[in-house]
């Protein structure tokens, strides 16, 4: 019955006349010009029998019943927005000072601001003992040296920057694994902090990369035909600012998911690589 109904879907109608005298089923077939394919005018006991006999002979001999395959329509890649990154390789904000986190109103690490204060706190009171004991020998001389280095430790400390006052003040950086307060810390630290400032200020985005292919999956009744979209598995954290090259290549890594995606359906290898390679090595940008 199923391949009567597929074959229903091609032709105008299968007909079936039943004798009113003998009770026998002869078999008519009529396609869409009403033009006769087939009139047969054996005499059959029952319908099903009828049915037995239009499968044994004509479907199996014009294979009318095949399944329409699927096409490929097109094959894009596309780089989304990624709402929600791991930053975590970076570091974090916190409204915690500790030593080795940056100050992101004086744009310097913690320990470096303390270091300046403690040594121009000592100074100062230096200083001030100057100032008690005036018959020193050669106590002007000391007293303008020291003057001069507090002035120069003022001087080197960096102006505040502006930050929102509902954002934290320190950022403590990953430093690629690094231990904190070594050169390598002090190093990878300030640019993980660089990059993260950038992120945030939309200097930069991360990105998800996938690739997708448009097919139509056709039916005997040209009406119902359906667009289906299938995607690869995605990836994501890519940085916006990574190089065409670096892009293109992820993009091709997708590309070669997305056709396994597509051998899964069915479909086969050439009819993929055809489509792939019509692709326009554009990233479409949404």
């Amino acid at each position: 019955m199923k391949k009567l109904e597929q074959y229903k879907e091609i032709h105008s109608f299968i007909e079936f006349k039943k004798d009113q005298f003998t009770g026998h089923y002869t078999l008519d077939i009529v396609d869409k010009n009403d033009n006769i394919i087939l009139s047969d005018k054996n005499k059959f006991a029952s319908g099903p029998a009828a049915q037995r006999y239009f499968e044994k002979h004509y479907l199996a001999k014009h294979n009318t019943a095949k399944k329409p395959k699927i096409k490929i329509e097109s094959v894009q890649v596309f780089a989304e927005t990624d709402d929600n990154p791991d930053t975590s390789l970076m570091g974090e904000y916190t409204a915690k000072a500790h030593p080795w986190a940056i100050d992101r109103r004086k744009n310097e690490y913690v320990y470096k601001t303390e270091q300046r204060e403690r040594l121009i706190e000592a100074l100062q009171e230096r200083l001030q003992l100057f100032f008690d004991d005036k018959n020193e020998f050669g106590l002007l001389d000391r007293q303008k040296r020291t003057e001069k280095r507090i002035e120069k430790l003022e001087q080197s400390a960096p102006e505040d920057s502006f930050i929102d006052r509902n954002s934290y003040e320190y950022f403590k950086p990953f430093a690629g694994g690094e231990k904190d307060g070594t050169a390598n810390y002090r190093k990878y630290g300030f640019q993980d902090y660089k990059r993260m400032e950038g992120l945030n200020n939309c200097d930069w985005h991360y990105i998800g990369i996938i690739a997708k292919a448009k097919i139509l999956i056709p039916s005997n009744v040209p009406t119902s035909a359906q667009y289906q979209t299938i995607s690869s598995g995605g990836i994501w954290g890519i940085e916006s600012d990574g190089g065409k090259e670096y892009l293109q290549e992820e993009a091709e890594s997708q590309l070669a998911d997305l056709a396994q995606q597509l051998e899964a359906l069915g479909l086969g290898k050439r009819a993929i690589q055809y489509a792939i390679k019509k692709w326009n090595k554009e990233i479409v940008y949404k």
